[in-house]
């Protein structure tokens, strides 16, 4: 009757053996029946399933060696061993009989369950209230129901294992950004993850209910084949394929499968990822978006930390702007005939002085617009001209030179020009704070662009400051590290993204004399390149 019980499905084992331990206690008038199973190494023996026929449980959900040395010691040994009573226990047993004098079973019989040649359980099959001899008899076929409890445990472990192994695969399948599909040689779709779900529209049980050829088909421009509707044919060789993900209303979304072959004890599988290539495209729009957005506050800081010099380069057209207004003035103001000539100048040096005076709001202006992210040739030459002319009167009153040097015909690269002075601006910056309070040696900073090969551009800033220390030359370019009293510690990690989208590298290295260098590595345009704007808020 036990081993007919115990010949069920592996998911009905659990309550199964449960019922099992039931029918063992009442066929041997038991009080109480334990299931426990031996923990690795064999040092304690944990309660697994219990049943009391007066429904209390046991007290104690794990047997220790500390506790329980001579018990283990059969245990490990596989003997079956009983006792009438706590005073039968062997006399090098007293932990045992202490133990049992306190917490039961005052009678017992303990047998070893072996699977694979190793104790891996054992039966314990006691009175809880009063003595009693067990018989030959008893002792037998509780050992008989012992390999029965064996095999049942055995298939429950592996179910267990089983059931473990798929919810780690169900969760490395729901965890992949693509979609996922086990499919079996001729086609049925074994599972599916969440991702492939949405491609193909459909839950994930109504996938995996379906053959991959009637749910992924060829792009049209697919050469044609005898076999197209095959699984041969859509998993051909050749990755990714270009397919069409069928959904049930009809209509199609483009995919690109990949495939690879498993082994598994129940047969091949073949594990198909579909990558949607619409994924991609709006990661890496969300990324750009980011980027930029994430430039513009720079930008916006970056003008912050320029008020001073800002403030310093408007003072002087202004300054001009007024004395020859008042200039002006003053000859209008002497009566009688006017120096035409006179005037004219002076009002052709207000014209002047005012377009200079708009040239470097519009500067500030554009580097604080949000604009269309734009892939233009760009000549860096001019643009760090342009970048020097910002700073010109700043490096005057701090008393630093400040140079540009760039090789003849130097290459154009293809970029954003905003984003790329704002580049050179910050590390411009980042040089003025670096030798602006030098006292013992020449203050300078040289700007240089030279092409590197034939292929790229190379532009540099080197200082004659103090130079990086090993944990500044370590983390320039981390995010929130800064050197500065009151910086962000953004600038630099903002331009090396920057740098990076552009296809270019930056880095940061000690001169062998005094100070550091900044270099940044832009690739080239190619000959005759068309600007394309991308519409991205800058």
């Amino acid at each position: 009757m036990l081993a007919r019980r115990l010949a069920c499905t592996s998911s009905d084992l659990a309550r199964e053996i449960a019922a099992g331990l039931e029918a063992i206690g009442r066929r041997v008038g038991a009080d109480r029946v334990l299931l426990l199973a031996v923990c690795p190494g064999g040092a304690s023996l944990e309660l697994l399933e219990q049943w009391s026929r007066l429904g209390a449980p046991y007290p104690v959900a794990e047997l220790a060696a500390d506790d329980h040395p001579w018990l283990l010691a059969q245990v490990a040994a596989a003997r079956s061993t009983s006792f009438r009573a706590p005073s039968a226990i062997p006399g090098d047993a007293a932990r045992e009989r202490r133990f049992h004098v306190r917490y039961g079973p005052r009678s017992a019989a303990v047998v070893p369950i072996v699977t694979r040649g190793e104790p891996a359980a054992v039966l314990l099959v006691g009175m809880d209230r009063r003595e009693r001899a067990w018989g030959r008899p008893t002792l037998g076929w509780l050992d008989r129901a012992a390999s029965v409890l064996a095999s049942a445990l055995a298939r429950k472990r592996a179910h267990d294992a089983r059931v473990e192994a798929e919810a780690r695969l169900r969760g490395v399948l729901e965890g992949a950004p693509d979609g996922l599909l086990l499919v079996r040689p001729g086609g049925r779709i074994e599972l599916a993850n969440g991702r492939a779900a949405e491609i193909f529209g459909r839950s994930a049980p109504e996938l995996a209910a379906q053959r991959l050829q009637d749910v992924l088909a060829p792009e049209p421009d697919a050469p044609a084949r005898p076999d197209a509707r095959s699984i041969a044919a859509l998993l051909a060789a050749g990755a990714p394929l270009r397919a069409r993900a069928m959904r049930p209303d009809g209509s199609a979304t483009p995919v690109e499968v990949t495939r690879r072959e498993l082994r598994t004890p129940s047969g091949a599988l073949v594990c198909c990822a579909v990558h949607d290539p619409g994924d991609m495209l709006a990661a890496r729009e969300e990324t750009a978006r980011l980027r930029a957005e994430l430039a513009f506050l720079g930008r916006t800081a970056l003008v912050g930390e320029m008020g001073a010099g800002i403030a310093h380069e408007l003072k002087q057209p202004l300054t001009a702007i007024l004395g020859n207004a008042e200039a002006a003035q003053r000859l209008l103001a002497r009566g009688g005939a006017v120096d035409l000539g006179e005037l004219s100048e002076t009002l052709a040096d207000v014209v002047k002085e005012t377009r200079r005076a708009a040239d470097v709001i519009g500067r500030m202006r554009d580097l604080l617009r949000r604009r269309d992210v734009e892939r233009v040739p760009v000549d860096l030459a001019a643009l760090l001209q342009g970048v020097a002319g910002h700073f010109h009167e700043q490096a005057v009153a701090l008393g630093v030179d400040l140079s540009v040097e760039c090789a003849p015909r130097l290459p154009r690269v293809l970029g954003d020009p905003v984003q790329l002075e704002q580049v050179a601006m910050n590390l411009v910056m980042n040089a003025l704070d670096a030798v602006a309070g030098r006292r013992d040696g020449p203050c300078a900073i040289a700007i240089r662009g030279r092409p590197a090969g034939p292929e790229g551009v190379d532009v540099s800033v080197r200082d004659t400051g103090p130079g990086l220390g090993d944990e500044a030359l370590s983390h320039a370019f981390d995010p929130f590290f800064t050197t500065k009293p009151s910086g962000m510690g953004m600038g630099l990690a903002i331009c090396r993204s920057i740098v990076e989208a552009h296809g270019g590298r930056l880095l940061a290295r000690n001169n062998a004399d005094a100070g550091a260098t900044f270099e940044f590595y832009l690739p080239a345009a190619a000959p005759g390149a068309a600007g394309v704007p991308r519409r991205k808020p800058a």
